[in-house]
């Protein structure tokens, strides 16, 4: 098992957000559109910051800036369509009561791109 990174998309909107992490996996998007993922070694900090791209996180750890920083928490639910097919939606709930009480009207096919789309959602509110 294994942690599941935000895809680039999804780092791109939290950057735009204000979502500052700092690792030493970032993406970058080339000139002809190209993404990958690239992994750093670094003499010291500074050199890391000049460097800084988009910063590659996990979904769990974006999650929880949302939940602290933005009082946005997100709710994964488990149901089975007609054929007995799992099928995974999100929800949007707001902490401190400010009305977010949003839910994803498409069905995913796992866990992890539903919470990935519900981190955009989430993201977009902002």
């Amino acid at each position: 098992m294994e942690e599941q990174t935000i895809t680039f998309e999804t780092a791109i909107l939290a950057k735009e957000k204000g979502f500052i992490f700092h690792t030493l996996a970032n993406y970058e998007c080339d000139e002809d559109g190209t993404v990958k993922e690239i992994q750093w070694k670094f003499k010291n900090l500074g050199d890391f910051l000049d460097n800084l791209h988009t910063p590659v996180c996990t979904q769990s750890l974006l999650q929880k800036w949302l939940r602290e920083i933005h009082n946005i928490h997100i709710v994964i639910t488990l149901e089975f369509s007609e054929s007995l097919k799992e099928l995974w939606y999100y929800g949007l709930l707001s902490i401190k009561g400010n009305e977010i009480n949003e839910l994803g009207d498409e069905g995913y096919t796992t866990y992890e791109l539903a919470l990935e789309a519900a981190l955009q959602e989430a993201l977009k509110l902002i």
